[in-house]
């Protein structure tokens, strides 16, 4: 009956004082952890509140960004470092003629005119060493061969340890 009450422990008699004192310490060593446990699961809920509303912010930005970078009339698209589109918004149907999805692992090169490859290629490694190229133009080809003019803004692209990505 006791321990349905919240005992938690008994000593029968006759007791010994070494027996009583043992058994106190063991229940406030439990009672210690079971606050430490406590407190710590108090502050891993914080933190799961805390990543909850950090992992929503930052979809509700990267939603907001995207809809501005696919509202946008000017081609916005990013390159690997062997130089194939992994984006492209949708300006690209109105500029090159073709579907965001048919750039998407291609080669930039494939869009150059013959005889602007070298000059573009020389500014893409500039680009890999983390120069910035602003206003540079050029001319690539769109999907029926036709010439487009093209003004260009080049910004090298680093990851969280800085490295070139």
């Amino acid at each position: 009956q006791a321990f349905s009450l919240g005992g938690v422990d008994y000593i029968t008699k006759p007791f010994h004082v070494q027996e009583v004192l043992a058994r106190i310490e063991n229940q406030l060593s439990i009672w210690r952890l079971q606050k430490q446990l406590s407190e710590q699961n108090a502050r891993l809920s914080q933190e799961i509140n805390d990543r909850i509303l950090a992992e929503n912010a930052l979809r509700e930005s990267e939603s907001k960004y995207r809809a501005l970078v696919e509202a946008s009339q000017d081609i916005i698209w990013s390159i690997d470092k062997q130089g194939k589109y992994t984006f492209v918004n949708s300006a690209v149907q109105q500029i090159y003629g073709l579907q965001p999805a048919e750039m998407i692992g291609r080669f930039y090169g494939e869009f150059l005119l013959p005889d602007k490859r070298n000059k573009s290629f020389k500014k893409f490694q500039q680009i890999l060493q983390g120069k910035t190229i602003c206003q540079q133009e050029t001319i690539h080809l769109n999907k029926n061969g036709k010439p487009i003019h093209l003004l260009v803004n080049a910004i090298p692209l680093q990851d969280a340890q800085g490295e070139i990505s």
